[in-house]
């Protein structure tokens, strides 16, 4: 018999044992640290930065305590492994083995004293961690800190239970049994090792669906929503009582193994021991096998609707009836469901396999055979019924909808992806909520019966948007609020959902919340929060006035452009920050917007921190509006940056357009993406962004390139807002535009490349909505949405339709924007140095500034182009713009601007063009004592313009990075194998982008190994300003520039020096230096040279060959020393035909950079030396 006064007696002594060893100390220390720190990460993001975004309010550490306890867990069993795997040798080394030996313990008292020592005093560890933590947590609410909040106590208790004791457990029972059995230091040491390794090893190499029963550490059970918890289920169980009874067999296997002597029965340990490996291992497989079994049935689910996808979809017309809500989720349902027949005799519905059937009646009662398998229910309809005629019929089913069916064609399929590839799991891993407490139930989950199958219906060019009447009664259990699309009305039993107009979708919130509403413009609007999460709602209560004043305004606009919203209700619910806020198919869209609802998770504003933004209210009194204003403005800012699928005006803004007409045809897809960008623009005033393939395995890079847009110029350039620049780091991608390039809106293909796909149609339909707004004007672009919705509420357009209701509406969009739909060419637009002159004063006296440049489309296809311009002002520099203008195919204009003041920065800013993105103008520097008295040019006129390179009679010839005479070569073999660069390239070891052939350069990747394409404002370029960069080698990797002269003659040989910093003005623009003994200094007086030294690129002498006619000469250049923009390398008497000139990657600094080469003429070519060798330099 094992006594417990023995095992307590001998687990104290192992205790205080552990105790006195310095290693306990150090990995306590460690593990304690390393949490604190972590969860200390989280903290200050949160408390400080939360009321930014609501993503970063995502990075919650209330919810997120999982992130930091697997790590804390990890290390406390790498501290493990010192502590138990010298358990004979310290017994020797302490001289206490003889005792042990003679004392009245057996074996099995011995190992499972030592055993409960060790792991208490290293869960101990653990336990005081998640104390420390709380205790700080809890003193940052109650003493009002900006940062420190505590993480759920049910997450807490379910780490330290759950996920902590049985890893300890397990890994002091392997260590101590592989000690006991090798009597082996080093073995038993490295075989700890071995485990942690391998369990981790295995977290991020098996499909996420088998790492909960492989994950030794934990991090699942503690992630834990306070809105629906999911903690004590039977899989979490399963999952970790896996472990621990993997623990008692290694302990039983212990007893049998130890080599004390006692009269134990080894055997029957032994057995023991296998027994509990056996089960602990059945446990695991099982688990393995149970969710791989899931997934298998989810695969046969999308394989059958993927057989129907092509099949005729019914119209549906209206859905009336009940919807039963139980604890736990069960629904029972009963419903008429009327629509428009396909073809034949049957009708075809989604409808979830975990609802049960009872029955289906016709119209008159008589009952419908049926079939309901994979999710499909079939009906026959007995005779076909007549073409046009409403069909009706009734459904009863009931049971508890299978959260799995869901989504079943999402582009990203986060459980069978791997855990590095798994970032999406920050929008959301559950695809709904049938919990005790709180059901939520997104369309997709086809609870309601969905036409068709459920695969293919987010591409309206295969199936258009189905729009349909509601008329549906709710019953929840008592004490329950339920959220749907529109007004609930009260009955007797529940809540009735008529929406005064068609929906293509219903979802269905329920559970219990503290329900507050206001009056705005008409719209009820409803705010439904956790009871515990009412701490925002209150610190906004002195700004409400102001909050509803923004609300009023977007109302209000949608009203007078003819968009009113829909809806006599608008609700914001309060959803678990667990429910997944992206929808299926190839663009992944929100679902945190469906109609008349706005979906809040928990992460965002109801636990956001907003103290630290608005800790001194004095600084706002002088500002419009006070500290309310400022209140509103900043909750605004919150969501406008919310990239995670939850922007209130954005999702606002779908109810009234999206959710009341669609397009279809095959050039539906293109037509919603504009018209929805038009409406977003015209009430919200800005852009919107939502792509959840943003988290995917690259996201850290995402985050760098964002980063990048930020130090080049992205961000605000021009007084644009943060918002927009962040889209624009995200969307103005090289592959991006190498996608919107190769194929028009209508024959984009969204399979091959998803994630491309979305922004490329975001990119493109975004900056054609730019266009017809600014160039059509504000009223005339809402007069024809306003047609669209008039003609084809409830229904569908055609792209004619949209055309004609432009041309009501006076909107010449094939002037504005083409053939928008189906080309692909786009202008590229060539602009000259700006003229600026003091114009005589004006009629009251002010000063006027006269501004001159040319501008050309260098391309066949029209564009709209304009100016934009700073001016110094009293309050800061000023931003204006031009009227836009259309500038045909090669063709000229000469701009002309007047203004009060000289504009001190100027940009060139074409809509959607070969350039790509905004440029700046070189503007001199102005004479303010000489008045002009030419006649003042405001606006534009035709012109004849041409830049000399395009000038054949000029005889200059220049090939720049992008051009077909540029080309790279190396003389190396390709190694085989993983090369990972500097910086945090290989960190987050992205998809290599290529930008027109070569690989795009990011300031955060190190210097590039081979040559890559960096976008750089300085740079010389037709459309783009791009350099071809690579760092210093032995020369075997070079870039060949050919040209072909038209005839003999003296040439001059330049190259363009770009500057390195990614900043635009980071370097000024040097005039032209020649390299030799003409060219040490300025050639027209300049002061000095500058160095060009940027984010640790530093140029040097460059190793260059001139080839023409058979002959190559060398050229010896000093790149750092040439100053930025043209440097002449050289005069040389050239044959006619080919020259090439060779630049390696042999520098004397640590990267070359391969701008352009221009090729000059300088004589008429009479008696010049055409060898190809001779000239000075």
């Amino acid at each position: 018999m094992i006594s417990p006064a023995h095992v307590w007696s001998l687990a104290r002594t192992e205790m205080r044992t552990v105790r006195r060893l310095f290693r306990f100390w150090l990995f306590s220390g460690l593990a304690i640290l390393t949490c604190l720190v972590s969860y200390g990460y989280y903290w200050v993001i949160h408390g400080l930065f939360s009321s930014f975004s609501a993503t970063i309010g995502s990075i919650s550490p209330k919810f997120l305590l999982s992130q930091t306890a697997q790590f804390q867990t990890t290390i406390l069993g790498l501290g493990v492994v010192f502590l138990a795997f010298d358990l004979r040798a310290r017994d020797r080394r302490d001289r206490v083995i003889e005792v042990l030996d003679t004392r009245p313990y057996s074996n099995a008292e011995l190992v499972l004293g030592r055993f409960l020592g060790t792991v208490l005093m290293v869960w101990g560890v653990a336990f005081a961690a998640m104390i420390l933590i709380q205790t700080v947590g809890h003193a940052g609410s109650a003493f009002g800190w900006y940062v420190a909040e505590p993480a759920l106590w049910s997450s807490v208790w379910a780490y330290l239970l759950l996920e902590a004791l049985p890893a300890l457990a397990l890994y002091v029972a392997f260590v101590q049994v592989v000690s006991l059995v090798s009597n082996n230091r080093l073995i038993a040491a490295l075989a700890g090792i071995g485990l942690a390794a391998g369990s981790t090893f295995l977290t991020f190499r098996v499909p996420v669906y088998v790492v909960p029963p492989l994950a030794l550490n934990g991090g699942f059970i503690s992630t834990i929503s306070e809105v629906a918890p999911q903690i004590w289920t039977g899989f979490n169980f399963v999952n970790r009582g896996s472990f621990a009874l993997l623990a008692a067999g290694l302990l039983a296997t212990s007893v049998a193994v130890h080599p004390r002597l006692d009269d134990a029965k080894r055997r029957l340990w032994g057995i023991a021991g296998g027994a509990g490996l056996a089960a602990g291992a059945v446990l695991i497989f099982a688990a393995t096998t149970w969710s791989g079994n899931q997934i298998a049935e989810r695969d046969a689910w999308r394989v059958a609707h993927e057989e129907r996808r092509a099949e005729a979809v019914v119209d549906l017309q209206t859905i009336r009836g009940s919807v039963d809500i139980e604890r736990g989720g069960r629904l029972a349902l009963d419903l008429e469901v009327h629509f428009l027949p396909a073809t034949g005799s049957g009708a075809t519905f989604s409808l979830n396999p975990g609802l049960r059937v009872e029955g289906v009646w016709d119209a008159g009662g008589e009952a419908l055979d049926f079939d309901h398998e994979n999710g499909l229910l079939d009906v026959h309809l007995g005779s076909t019924p007549p073409a046009g005629r409403v069909t009706g019929i009734r459904v009863r089913a009931r049971g508890r909808p299978d959260l799995r069916f869901a989504y079943l064609d999402s582009a990203i399929d986060y459980n069978t992806g791997q855990w590095q590839d798994a970032q999406i799991v920050m929008l959301g891993s559950l695809n709904g909520s049938v919990e005790r407490g709180h059901v939520a139930l997104p369309a997709s989950l086809a609870w309601l019966p969905r036409p068709g199958a459920s695969v293919g219906a987010d591409d309206p060019r295969r199936r258009s948007r189905d729009f349909f009447e509601l008329d549906l009664d709710v019953r929840a259990p008592s004490g329950w609020t339920v959220a749907g699309p529109g007004m609930a009305e009260p009955t007797g039993e529940g809540q009735r959902f008529t929406p005064a107009g068609p929906v293509p979708e219903v979802m269905l919130v329920a559970g219990r919340f503290d329900r507050r509403t206001t009056q705005v413009e008409g719209v009820e609007v409803e705010v439904l929060f956790h009871p515990s999460h009412l701490r925002n709602l209150d610190f906004f209560a002195d700004a409400q006035a102001e909050i509803e004043k923004v609300a009023a305004d977007r109302f209000a606009t949608a009203r007078e452009l003819g968009m009113p919203y829909p809806y006599r209700q608008f609700s914001l619910v309060e959803v678990p920050w667990t429910l997944r806020s992206y929808g299926g198919g190839w663009r992944m869209d929100t679902e945190r917007a469906p109609p008349g609802m706005m979906l809040i998770s928990e992460s965002s504003l109801p636990t956001a921190r907003f103290e630290f933004r608005f800790r001194n209210p004095e600084r706002f009194e002088d500002e419009e509006g006070g500290l309310p204003r400022a209140k509103a403005n900043g909750l605004q800012q919150f969501f406008r940056l919310d990239y995670s699928g939850g922007n209130l005006e954005a999702g606002g803004v779908r109810n009234v357009f999206l959710y009341q007409t669609g397009a279809r045809g095959p050039e539906a897809l293109a037509l919603e993406a504009l018209c929805h960008n038009l409406v977003n623009q015209l009430v919200n005033g800005g852009e919107s962004y939502f792509s959840a393939h943003l988290f995917d395995r690259e996201f850290g890079w995402t985050i760098a390139n964002v980063m990048q847009g930020g130090f080049t110029g992205q961000f605000a350039a021009g007084g644009g807002s943060a918002a927009s620049g962040i889209v624009k780091a995200l969307t103005d991608r090289p592959g991006v535009w190498d996608a919107v390039l190769s194929s028009s809106l209508t024959d984009m293909d969204v399979e091959e490349n998803p994630k491309q796909a979305v922004n490329a149609l975001y990119l493109k339909t975004s900056a054609l909505a730019t266009a017809i707004l600014d160039g059509a004007g504000r009223e005339r672009t809402a007069a024809m949405i306003a047609n669209l919705l008039r003609d084809h509420r409830g229904s569908t357009f055609t792209a004619a339709d949209l055309h004609s209701a432009a041309e009501e509406a006076g909107v010449d969009l094939a002037g504005l924007v083409g053939d928008f739909l189906h080309q692909t060419d786009l202008p590229g637009f060539l602009v000259s140095a700006a003229q600026l002159e003091r114009l005589p004063d004006d009629d009251q006296g002010g000063p006027q500034y006269q501004t001159r440049l040319f501008v050309r489309n260098g391309e066949a296809a029209p564009g709209l182009f304009r100016l934009r311009y700073a001016v110094r002002a009293p309050g800061g520099a000023r931003w204006d713009s031009s009227e836009p203008v259309l500038i045909p195919g090669h063709t000229t204009v000469e701009f002309g601007l007047v203004t009060s003041r000289p504009p001190g920065t100027m940009l060139a800013s074409p809509y959607l063009s070969l350039n790509r993105r905004e440029f700046s103008i070189e503007l001199p520097r102005l004479d303010d004592e000489t008045i002009s008295d030419r006649e003042p040019l405001r606006g534009v006129r035709p012109a004849d313009w041409t830049p000399a390179f395009l000038d054949g009679g000029t005889g200059t010839i220049v090939v720049d990075d992008l051009d077909p005479g540029f080309a790279v070569e190396t003389d190396e073999a390709e190694a085989s194998g993983m090369r990972l660069q500097g910086g945090l390239a290989g960190f987050f070891a992205p998809t290599v982008e290529t930008d027109q052939g070569l690989p795009a350069y990011s300031i955060f990747g190190g210097t590039p190994a081979d040559w890559s394409r960096y976008e750089q404002p300085s740079s010389w370029g037709r459309y783009r300003r791009t350099t071809a960069l690579i760092a210093k080698g032995d020369g075997s990797r070079r870039a060949t520039y050919t040209a072909e002269l038209p005839e003999a003659g003296r040439w001059r040989v330049e190259m363009h020096v770009p500057s390195l910093s990614p900043v635009p003005g980071g370097g000024q623009v040097r005039r032209e230096v020649r390299i030799g003994n003409e060219g040490d200094r300025p050639r027209d007086g300049g002061d000095g040279v500058q160095v060009n030294v940027s984010f640790g690129l530093n140029l040097g002498t460059y190793d260059l060959e001139l080839r023409n006619a058979g002959s190559s000469r060398p050229i010896d250049f000093d790149a750092q020393g040439a100053g930025i923009g043209w440097a002449v390398l050289g005069d040389f008497d050239l044959a006619p035909g080919t020259v090439e000139l060779e630049l390696s990657n042999d520098t004397t600094g640590n990267v070359v950079a391969a701008d352009a080469v221009r090729f000059v003429r300088l004589d008429n070519g009479a008696g010049a030396d055409t060898t190809g060798g001779g000239g000075a330099p």
